[in-house]
């Protein structure tokens, strides 16, 4: 079951300073939630990543990190192009489709390196793996149903 990599490892947070990282530790929804600093872990070097998953037995990676603030983002684009594309291509997205119920199919687009589109038809219990940063992806099309449930995992590579 997905949820026992949660309850059972060691789970890194990367981002544990934002919005999204304070709410999911306020939560202690994972009991084994490692959340460093980004002095502990730096996302643009994978040097560092890797380092901090060895050392803490890491087996998944939530991945929050992020430069958000608008106005930041505006006076500074280098730097959050840096953090928020070099330093997600250090990770690797999976999409793990938990629930859906819908009138009709919602397709997940990927664009793979050639430009080519590609429509992605996910089932519960199905999972597609892709470069969330280097591709661009999304849903253009609005939910028809009622209900759609996925889990977003994020993984860097060791070697």
């Amino acid at each position: 079951m997905i949820l026992g990599v949660f309850l059972k490892n060691n789970v890194l947070l990367l981002g544990g300073s934002g919005t999204l990282g304070k709410a999911l530790i306020r939560s202690k929804l994972i009991k084994n939630l490692k959340y460093p600093t980004s002095k502990e872990v730096n996302i643009l070097k994978q040097s560092s990543i890797k380092k901090y998953i060895l050392k803490n037995n890491i087996k998944l990676i939530i991945h929050f990190a992020a430069l958000s603030k608008v106005k930041q983002c505006e006076k500074d684009k280098k730097k959050a192009y840096n953090i928020n594309v070099n330093g997600t291509a250090n990770v690797i997205s999976a999409i793990i489709n938990i629930h859906k119920d819908l009138d009709k199919d919602w397709p997940l687009m990927i664009e793979d390196h050639f430009y080519r589109k590609h429509l992605i038809y996910l089932e519960p219990g199905e999972v597609v793996f892709y470069e969330s940063a280097r591709l661009l992806h999304g849903r253009p099309e609005p939910l028809i149903g009622r209900s759609f449930a996925n889990i977003f995992c994020h993984f860097t590579p060791i070697n």
